[in-house]
């Protein structure tokens, strides 16, 4: 395969140049469809990334399917190709853009980091939720061993908690 404003085909090919893939991504790439999928949550393969294999619905039109008034496009009477055609028709069509396609991605992408975070943050306030009834049920048994009044109340805050059980911590009797 070569590719180039001007070609100069060898008189004779000794060896090869490129592999079925690069050969389908040159197709892909001058047929502009984009390498990403139509809907990054699905996992159908209808919704997957198109390719110029794809297109050949459009471009080849025999007698039975034209003459057929139950089948607009080549192959579109079996489900596999019809779901393909509903998928990329829109892009075809110019009514969704590459740049459409990068976006869509961008926010799964972000919704997926969103989802890890919150996950992540609702661990950090479940082991402070076990960090503040551990220091509470300290101070309970501070109490219990005359080092703090048994009036004293409970702090409101985390830090004058943590401050109090330091104080009976380094011997400071509070009674």
């Amino acid at each position: 395969m070569m590719e180039a404003k001007e070609v100069v085909p060898p008189r004779q090919i000794t060896k090869h140049t490129t592999n079925v893939d690069e050969v389908k991504g040159m197709l892909n790439r001058l047929a502009g469809i984009p390498n990403l999928g139509f809907d990054p949550q699905s996992t159908s393969g209808f919704k997957a990334r198109a390719s110029f294999r794809d297109l050949m619905a459009f471009l080849f039109q025999p007698q039975n399917v034209v003459a057929n008034p139950d089948v607009f496009f080549f192959k579109a009477d079996t489900d596999e190709h019809r779901e393909k055609l509903k998928t990329i028709f829109a892009y075809l069509l110019g009514a969704v853009t590459p740049e459409i396609l990068v976006v869509r991605w961008e926010i799964d992408t972000l919704n997926r980091t969103l989802r890890r975070k919150e996950r992540e943050l609702q661990a950090v306030r479940q082991v402070a939720q076990q960090w503040q009834t551990e220091a509470q049920s300290w101070l309970d048994r501070a109490r219990e061993y005359g080092l703090v009044p048994s009036d004293q109340p409970v702090p409101a805050s985390w830090q004058t908690l943590v401050d109090l059980l330091r104080q009976v911590g380094h011997g400071d009797k509070l009674v």
